[in-house]
């Protein structure tokens, strides 16, 4: 090592320059030794000795100094924000930190956390951007004003929730309260739905947007309600220091009949306001007679634009686009479907399929003339309808589980049948007419106070060291030990646990207590709620204790993810038991944790608990009576009975159907997303047999014939791979794929054969191969 070569050729050369004595030589032998590989001193030197040497101990016997002379005490005001300010800025920036290792530039950048930067953006389609209105700001604030913000909102906002401060009309930035929820709450008013909507009218108010309506047999009638709420809104404006706008201010007469309407203009703060054919109310575009004609012409547009600019990125899988096109197109088209789905019919629905075909274009790169729904079935993209009652199944359901606080919910005891004019709750409420609407569960919009300590949970994810303490605490026979389990089979749930409790607090000659319920079948109930009941049942099973440690070991992360941040969520009633008995034990002098550890664990309270849950289902057990209904099973089970099964339209996609009799099916995105953009672009044409050979350029009118350039018979799919003698250089790799399918069509294009048997899926060797094939084509 050169390093303590050098030292000791150092302290060779101060040994010559004088003699040294005996000590001094000691000195230099123990440095040298202490030198690490690098020649400085070792890290593993006694660091007691450093700590005795700077902090020495205090002596053991501290003698009086007496009587002195006592000051009177210094008084001093308490400290200042300013004061602290002013030390802060005096401190160096970058001066070395502590154990926290945060230099004291961090705390000056994050104290002005009450300053907010303020940048102005262009409101888009407006004519002058010299004026402010054309502008819209907002606030950059600082993370730990935007952390306090959000503590003290969360705070109000739980207020008005639990205390009713807020009238039950207004939406905006309330929990279960939405603009969509909002939307049919205002249609119900024509519809004839609400049972507090009287002929004298109404309002709904979301954010900073207000909607007020008034009714009668004519719109004459109704103008001298109009007027009251303008003159109502204006007064109210000179006393709060709000500000309506006239030229953003909306009117207009809702009528089947065009000849009703009076367009005879009001006058709001001296500027005259017309009635107009058609308002915006909360992004839905409304016409007199309710048709949504604009709105769903509106929505195909945006669509066809956001289909657009997806199509032009190219290069990317065909799973990623599926994915942008999921998340960043369908939403622009079914926003608000709820109000509207009913009226789109066949012209209207003509143009969101187009956006449909694009999207599927722009997934795996099939012709525009190919149909609509063999490019949807292609692509694997949902068709129009399906997304429309999806969201049209999430809302009857969630009406059925919101609080009777909640306006939207009161609106089921007004829904009328008519023969005509059918409202959309209406439609809903006959086609889901076995939904179990008295039983459901209530969902509030706080499961707990803000306030109120939550539950850490003890995750089996944080190394080996972990989990082994994880363990130990779970096995600690002087713990009051609580394992769950749930069971979901013979088409029932059940729960079950077993409860573990030490010699010093168990009753008389109890010292294991098990338990077991059959909770319902399972399309009310789920493994997740049940998990949650059964730690709620085992936590309530406790006999009185002060002082003890409790240890809660469940199976199911959802479920103990679920306490550990509860929301409002399935299962929201389980959970506010839970932390009920909980804040009891704690009371006591308790400690409760929660520990996760994976079911297939050795722990033996683990097993019985399993076993127990066994025994809650098996067959023919009667399932126990008067449990409510979790959400989302029931919302799963809804949207599994209106998804019919899906087949292509009639007279549609004869081709696709000879290659593919499983089309459509979900082997498709497979087959897709495991091909790269390229390969995935050239596939469709042969599924489809819209491709670039003569047979369909020529229908087309892109070709002189539809004859094969190798002259011997019509340029189709099956005659370019399997009978073409033009272009045979990559045939051999595509018939070495198989030996007994060999000019099998569907077999080369990832297709079913009606041969095939229900375990068939596609062989994806011989689907590359294909795609080579049909590339030396393109590539000669």
């Amino acid at each position: 090592m050169p390093d303590i070569t050098v030292s000791l050729h150092v302290a060779i050369g101060f040994q010559k320059s004088r003699k040294l004595s005996d000590l001094e030589e000691q000195v230099i032998v123990q440095y040298i030794l202490d030198l690490d590989s690098r020649g400085f001193p070792s890290r593993h030197r006694d660091v007691e000795e450093l700590l005795a040497k700077f902090f020495p101990p205090l002596p053991y016997n501290i003698e009086d100094e007496g009587l002195q002379h006592r000051r009177a005490p210094v008084t001093m005001p308490d400290l200042s924000l300013e004061e602290v300010e002013r030390r802060l800025w005096a401190t160096k920036s970058w001066k070395a930190p502590g154990e926290d290792g945060l230099p004291a530039i961090v705390w000056k950048q994050i104290w002005p956390s009450r300053h907010a930067r303020s940048i102005p953006l262009k409101k888009p389609g407006k004519d002058d951007y010299t004026i402010a209105k054309a502008w819209r700001p907002i606030s950059l604030l600082a993370t730990l004003g935007k952390v306090l913000e959000s503590v003290v909102a969360e705070r109000i906002s739980h207020a008005v929730e639990t205390h009713g401060l807020l009238p039950t009309n207004h939406f905006g930035a309330r929990k279960q309260r939405s603009a969509e929820q909002a939307l049919v709450f205002y249609k119900s008013t024509y519809s004839q739905l609400g049972a507090h909507v009287t002929l004298n009218g109404g309002a709904i108010a979301f954010v900073d947007d207000y909607t007020a309506w008034v009714s009668g047999p004519t719109a004459q009638s109704n103008r001298k309600g109009i007027q009251a709420i303008i003159d109502k809104a204006l007064d109210w404006e000179k006393r709060s220091g709000a500000t309506f706008e006239a030229e953003k201010t909306a009117i207009i007469h809702f009528t089947r009949y065009t000849g009703r309407v009076d367009w005879e203009p009001f006058t709001i703060k001296g500027e005259k306001v017309s009635p107009k054919d058609q308002v915006k109310v909360l992004g839905v575009v409304m016409d007199s007679r309710l048709h949504y004609k604009q709105h769903m012409a509106r929505a195909a547009t945006r669509g066809l634009e956001a289909a657009m600019e997806l199509k032009r990125l190219k290069g990317m899988a065909p799973s990623t686009t599926r994915q942008l096109f999921t998340a960043m197109v369908a939403p622009v088209v079914d926003y608000a479907s709820n109000v509207w789905m009913h009226a789109c019919k066949t012209v209207p629905a003509y143009a969101i399929q187009r956006v449909q075909r694009i999207g599927a274009q722009a997934i795996i790169g099939s012709f525009t003339s190919v149909a609509t729904g063999v490019a949807e079935a292609e692509a694997h993209i949902a068709t129009i309808h399906d997304p429309f009652w999806r969201r049209a199944s999430k809302l009857w359901v969630d009406i059925h589980t919101l609080p009777r606080t909640n306006p939207v919910r009161n609106l089921l005891r007004g829904i009328k049948a008519f023969r005509r004019f059918i409202s959309p709750l209406r439609r809903f409420a006959d086609v889901c007419r076995e939904l179990p609407k008295d039983t459901l569960e209530v969902i509030q919009p706080f499961a707990l106070a803000p306030w109120e300590a939550r539950l850490q949970v003890i995750l089996n994810s944080q190394g080996e060291a972990e989990e082994d303490k994880i363990k130990e605490l779970a096995k600690a026979g002087w713990a009051v030990r609580i394992a769950t389990s749930s069971s979901a089979r013979h088409d029932l749930v059940g729960m079950g646990g077993t409860i573990r409790i030490p010699i010093s607090v168990a009753r008389v000659g109890k010292f294991t207590e098990t338990f077991s319920v059959t909770l319902g079948s399972r399309e009310e109930q789920n493994p997740y709620t049940a998990e949650l009941a059964a730690i709620a049942h085992g936590l309530n099973y406790l006999p009185e204790m002060k002082y003890r440690v409790i240890v809660i070991v469940t199976s199911n992360r959802s479920a103990a993810q679920a306490i550990g941040n509860p929301r409002q969520q399935s299962g929201q009633g389980h959970i506010r038991e839970i932390y009920d008995a909980i804040e009891k034990l704690r009371r006591d002098g308790n400690r409760v944790n929660l520990v996760w550890l994976p079911a297939n664990g050795e722990l033996k309270i683990q097993k019985i608990a399993k076993m127990s849950a066994h025994e809650a289902t098996k067959p023919y057990v009667t399932p126990r009576g008067g449990a409510v209904k979790a959400k989302t099973t029931i919302l799963n089970r809804m949207r599994a009975d209106l998804k019919s099964e899906r087949k292509l339209p009639e007279g549609v996609g004869k081709h696709s159907r000879k290659v593919d009799s499983a089309l459509p099916g979900k082997h498709t995105r497979m087959l897709y997303d495991k091909l790269s953009w390229k390969e995935a672009s050239v596939l469709p044409q042969l599924r489809t047999g819209m491709a670039r050979l003569n047979g369909y350029i020529y229908q087309i009118r892109a070709a002189p014939t539809d004859e094969c350039p190798c002259g011997r018979a019509k340029e189709t799919v099956e005659h370019f791979l399997f009978r073409c003698v033009k272009w045979t250089t990559r045939s051999k790799e595509m018939f070495q794929c198989t030996n007994e399918k060999r000019g099998n069509l569907s077999f080369h294009l990832g297709g079913k054969a009606a041969s095939d048997g229900q375990e068939w899926k596609p062989d994806m060797d011989a689907v590359r191969a294909t795609i080579r094939r049909a590339k030396e084509k393109s590539d000669d």
